[in-house]
């Protein structure tokens, strides 16, 4: 039986991205100056080595054939003015590193907001036994066609397509459609999961394989005769079929809140039934009491005053001006939760949705299975952690600990020690006045320290990205940073600090930077790792600058 659908997406998006939301029509009319560039590259990969292509903003388009990997790009810029539209082509680009065993192609700099835009678009032809894994934020689309190696996609939103792959497939998906379809019958395991979005599977109507589909809010639905065995768990709705007596491949799909079909290849317009009891209806609740109150002013208020970005929705099924005592919630599935101003502390447990609190008097903690958290100042001590989605903090008076499995952690100003991390996404601290233990499998890390240093050890670590750490020129300190990287001169070490040995060594295949040494004359330990990063230690101007949202 697979995994409960509680897990689902967790482990799954253990290496996501999240790019900002898409453009609204209105913004992008205002994007009147535009620069487009192609170009295509041949990579050394190994006849079934692995292709990692990371892109936060752009469509993704694999097809198997040929006997070479080649790399075509489209990068699309847009901005408001022309000063803006130099700055995205100074930083938007594309990174090729690691091995012919592991070649590593990823988008830098790329940005969606109202100023400017910048994506790249891939069409990328590869041997059919390439491994493949696919890490997309906001695509229209992502497609795969004909390959027989592993294949790994992990999407935000846009559709995401797989056509006759005959090796093993996992899709994790958050807020996007799933279809997957086979000419001939499949012959190799297949996992798909989404947490908003439909999945929908094709195949010749006598493939013979094991069906597992799993929904909580959705349904599950087949156009090809099937004899299964529905069954139930708390909040999980499960089916299993051996279809036309089952054996070899398994096919598992698995949607919270959408809907699971299995259809015929040769019927493009079969209709699909229903195989559970009772499936439930498509039903809109009524308003509650809470939905009503008029909190608009409040809404403005915190927005313009207390958040680091404004919210990603801008319908909130939950909305309170202010609580007048401790609040503890919990928010049922898409339920988006708003709070201007609460008393006492805040417990808020969210099925999947925005959470956004203005002001927190006491201490705070909000869990959530997938879907941005965005606190404004939170007066104790703060805790928060959502499987998908960024979390933001504008100021966390006693530090805190912030988590998410895809997404992007920003925190603008900490009094206390913070842990944060995220299994793929970008660390940004604007001004710290205690230690920072900051963890990122994927994404950049910037840190800069409060302007009366630390008596507190840092440590900062990227599996992929860059670290860039601004300590008061007067901060006290002892170093120990490390870069590992593919060859010699792919990344650098930066100090404008004197003083630190930096030692290059051979390890492996690879090269080992690392700096150690003192500031001024030396104080709490900061660890510094990065592989495939540059690390720069930088001298914090006098004044202290508002940290901005995360952009990959």
């Amino acid at each position: 039986m697979m995994p409960g659908i509680r897990h689902a997406g967790a482990a799954a998006l253990a290496i996501a991205i999240l790019a900002p939301p898409p453009v609204g029509a209105a913004e992008a009319g205002k994007l009147t100056k535009s620069f487009s560039e192609k170009s295509s590259r041949t990579l050394d990969v190994r006849p079934g080595g692995v292709l990692w292509i990371d892109n936060a903003i752009g469509s993704i388009v694999v097809t198997g054939g040929g006997d070479k990997v080649v790399v075509e790009t489209t990068r699309v810029l847009r901005a408001v003015d022309d000063a803006t539209l130099e700055s995205l082509k100074k930083k938007s680009s594309i990174l090729i590193e690691g091995t012919p065993e592991s070649r590593i192609v990823k988008s830098t700099g790329l940005v969606s907001s109202v100023n400017a835009l910048a994506r790249i678009d891939y069409v990328v032809r590869v041997p059919a036994s390439t491994q493949l894994n696919l890490l997309s934020g906001v695509a229209e689309k992502v497609r795969v066609t004909g390959v027989s190696g592993k294949l790994y996609v992990r999407n935000w939103r846009g559709l995401v397509e797989v056509a006759d792959a005959t090796g093993p497939v996992q899709v994790d998906t958050v807020n996007t459609n799933v279809h997957v379809s086979f000419s001939r019958k499949p012959v190799s395991p297949m996992i798909l999961t989404s947490v908003n979005g439909n999945i929908e599977v094709r195949v010749p109507q006598s493939s013979k394989f094991e069906w597992y589909a799993e929904t909580m809010k959705g349904d599950i639905l087949t156009a090809i005769p099937v004899k299964g065995r529905p069954s139930e768990r708390p909040g999980q709705r499960i089916y299993h079929a051996s279809v036309n007596g089952g054996g070899g491949s398994a096919i598992r799909a698995s949607s919270i809140t959408g809907k699971v079909y299995l259809l015929p290849m040769e019927n493009p317009r079969a209709l699909a039934a229903s195989v559970l009891p009772q499936a439930p209806q498509s039903v809109v609740p009524a308003p509650k009491a809470a939905m009503k109150e008029d909190v608009g002013v409040m809404f403005r208020s915190v927005v313009a005053s207390l958040l680091v970005v404004p919210p990603s929705t801008r319908t909130f099924e939950v909305r309170k001006g202010r609580v007048a005592g401790n609040y503890d919630f919990a928010a049922t599935l898409g339920e988006n939760v708003f709070v201007g101003e609460i008393d006492g502390f805040a417990r808020i447990v969210s099925a999947g949705g925005e959470v956004v609190l203005g002001r927190v008097a006491g201490d705070c903690r909000v869990a959530s299975q997938g879907g941005p958290i965005n606190l404004g100042e939170v007066g104790g001590y703060a805790e928060a952690r959502t499987v998908a989605g960024d979390v933001t903090v504008g100021t966390a008076k006693k530090g805190g600990r912030f988590g998410t499995g895809g997404g992007s952690i920003v925190v603008r100003r900490s009094l206390g020690p913070l842990v944060l991390e995220t299994s793929g996404g970008d660390v940004i601290v604007g001004e710290s006045a205690s230690g920072v233990s900051a963890e990122t499998h994927s994404g950049d890390i910037r840190v800069r320290l409060d302007s009366k240093g630390t008596a507190d050890a840092s440590e900062l670590r990227t599996g992929r990205g860059n670290v860039t750490l601004e300590i008061p020129k007067d901060a006290k300190m002892t170093i120990d940073a490390t870069i590992s990287m593919s060859a010699e001169g792919a990344h650098r070490f930066e100090s404008e600090f004197p003083g630190l040995t930096v030692v290059r060594e051979r390890v492996g295949d690879g090269v080992r930077v690392r700096a150690t040494g003192t500031i001024n004359g030396g104080g709490p330990q900061l660890t510094i790792s990065a592989s495939s990063g540059n690390i720069a230690l930088r001298r914090a101007p006098d004044k202290i600058a508002t940290a901005a949202p995360a952009q990959r």
